[in-house]
């Protein structure tokens, strides 16, 4: 099974560019090295957390695995 989870990064894609991508790439194992391009920020003048949606794969057997996948990467500001 596959699908798009959805985690929050602990810091800003959009103010913080590459230091917080770095840190959200080694956390969650991320295989795309392209940062993705954050919606939902044009009238967001402070410091926001941003959430990250990126495709995973699950095995359920003979034991549930979770392993991140390339694909597409989105995010947005925590509301």
């Amino acid at each position: 099974m596959t699908y798009l989870r959805v985690v929050e990064a602990g810091c800003d894609l959009q103010t913080e560019k590459t230091t917080c991508w770095e840190k959200v790439r080694k956390k969650i194992d991320l295989k795309s090295a392209r940062m993705p391009i954050c919606t939902g920020y044009e009238n967001i003048s402070s410091r926001y957390i941003s959430a990250l949606a990126y495709p995973v794969e699950v095995s359920l057997f003979p034991k549930p695995v979770t392993k991140t996948i390339a694909g597409p990467v989105k995010c947005w500001p925590v509301d």
